[in-house]
């Protein structure tokens, strides 16, 4: 507590930025400016209780740490702080929870997870609000109260940016898991709303190569583009082979036919933006094979979310000039204060905890009641930003877009909002039901990418290649002239124009090597 004192001395921590009650509180005054959670208190006079009820763990005790810089700093004579550890089983938790009401405290801290805060739910006096740090819904409500960033916000904060970058066509891929199907759900919902045109959507099993391999594979049409490809270089050889042509056109098909021998794959993708909804491993992996199927940087451009802020994605070199959502950077003269008291880095949850803690301070020293306080519609400014608490429980928070560069460090595109004066975000609630898959659809022809002599213009066709089929769509492939030189046959059940003459080519092949990511010093 010694050292808490000597902090506080030096601690000068600038500010970043459903019952029917809570209900009743919320948008009883017009949206205004936030309050800052910086500026100074007035004591209440009447004494009041804070309980902080918290698991025994990692996360639990950097949330505690952040929660006693807090009061430590204001040091509120009026307000006695109780701490409480929650370990062992469900009932164990249940009781420990019974113990920190028994104080009847005025207002609690905690807990972290979902399955704790939902017990807190039905233990809890109606009228006792809850700073809270779950971001599931379903825990939510009745005066459980979040200061986690709900994922929904995340997801429709990035492709609020696509739209407004001018993407019109996306590709999303998320973990197959509840986590997956809330976020996906709200993808899926915001592309509406922006105006994006959702070509595929796909599922993988979180950590697993394979899984991931195939879901990249098959959304970028990466067979179809490959056997399309394959039949533009039997067009190309044919022609040179068996047609007479001037030097400009027999130049013209040499040069295709050398870019197509550098090339796996023929065609454009439908889709010009990657959201990726998984953790920051998933997307790695993804990333590293999207851009192996020939997904290209210089069409497709790479999104993800607040999952994205951690430093394993800043040097990736893949990922260079993909952007995310996050909440504003950990305030430097938090984490250096942080690293004093602790000899380690703070967690992301780190800052929420002390923006929880000035929060409950000011809310029992308000001349209103705390619920009501906490409900203000302006909502408030604190380490972590923008913050408005709603009567559902969920928090809605101001996010920036920050842009990948491989340095180490990313950069803000797009800072957070100051005020809710604008509506922020028009998503509401969680669905966690399992979307629909969404398969890319439409085909490669690849006599769309080939620049034929105008002389042979009509003497060669080719079939559509479709993702996931391999049905002949235009019928049979093959010249128009019959007496002509046919193509190669597509398969074994294409007929063959024998011609004793014709010598097929021999194709050159192509090696590829999947880089993961490499360091540039």
């Amino acid at each position: 507590m010694k050292k808490f004192a000597l902090c506080s001395l030096l601690f000068a921590l600038c500010a970043c930025g459903t019952g029917n009650k809570w209900a009743d509180y919320y948008g009883t005054a017009p949206v205004g400016d936030a309050t800052d959670l910086n500026a100074p208190t007035r004591g209440g006079g009447t004494q009041k209780t804070v309980a902080v009820i918290l698991p025994d763990s990692d996360l639990g005790s950097s949330v505690r740490t952040s929660v006693q810089m807090a009061f430590v700093q204001r040091r509120p004579e009026d307000i006695t702080v109780r701490f409480t550890d929650l370990s062992g089983s469900a009932d164990a938790r249940a009781a420990q929870m019974e113990s920190a009401l028994g104080q009847n405290p005025d207002l609690i801290i905690g807990p972290i997870f979902a399955e704790d805060a939902d017990t807190l739910r039905r233990l809890k006096p109606d009228h006792t609000p809850v700073l809270s740090f779950t971001s599931d819904a379903t825990a939510l409500g009745d005066g459980i109260m979040t200061m986690s960033l709900i994922p929904n916000q995340s997801v429709e904060t990035i492709i609020r940016r696509m739209s407004a970058e001018g993407r019109k066509d996306i590709m999303i891929f998320a973990p197959d898991n509840p986590s997956g199907y809330i976020m996906g759900n709200a993808a899926l919902d915001a592309a509406k709303i922006y105006g994006l045109k959702t070509q595929g959507f796909y599922f993988y099993t979180s950590g697993n190569m394979d899984s991931m391999k195939s879901a990249a594979q098959n959304a970028t049409m990466f067979d179809a583009r490959g056997k399309a490809n394959t039949r533009a270089k039997e067009i190309l050889s044919d022609i040179l082979m068996n047609r007479t042509l001037t030097a400009a056109e027999r130049a013209s098909v040499d040069k295709q036919l050398e870019e197509r021998n550098k090339s796996d794959t023929i065609g454009d993708l439908p889709f010009d933006a990657v959201l990726f909804l998984g953790n920051a491993g998933d997307s790695k992996a993804l990333g590293s094979f999207l851009r192996y199927f020939d997904a290209p940087a210089r069409r497709v451009k790479f999104f993800g979310t607040a999952m994205w802020d951690t430093p394993a994605m800043f040097k990736d070199m893949t990922f260079s000039g993909a952007s995310f959502a996050a909440l504003p950077a950990i305030s430097p003269e938090f984490a250096n204060i942080y690293r004093d008291i602790t000899d380690r880095e703070p967690e992301r949850i780190s800052p929420m905890g002390y923006d929880a803690a000035i929060l409950a301070i000011r809310a029992l020293h308000a001349p209103q009641d705390a619920g009501a306080y906490l409900m203000d519609p302006s909502g408030f400014r604190g380490l972590d930003g923008l913050i408005r608490l709603q009567p559902n429980g969920q928090s809605q928070r101001a996010l920036q877009i920050m842009t990948l560069d491989a340095s180490g460090t990313p950069k803000i595109a797009a800072p957070a909002a100051t005020n809710f004066i604008r509506p922020l975000y028009q998503l509401s609630g969680q669905n966690s039901t399992r979307p629909y898959e969404i398969k890319v659809s439409g085909g490669i022809n690849p006599m769309d990418y080939l620049r034929l002599p105008e002389s042979l213009h009509g003497k060669y066709s080719a079939k559509t290649y479709r993702a996931g089929t391999d049905k002949n769509t235009n019928n049979e492939s093959r010249i128009t002239n019959p007496e002509e030189i046919v193509i190669l046959p597509e398969d074994s059940s294409d007929p063959v124009l024998a011609d004793p003459d014709f010598q097929p080519v021999e194709l050159e092949t192509v090696t590829r090597v999947l880089v993961d990511e490499v360091e540039v010093r």
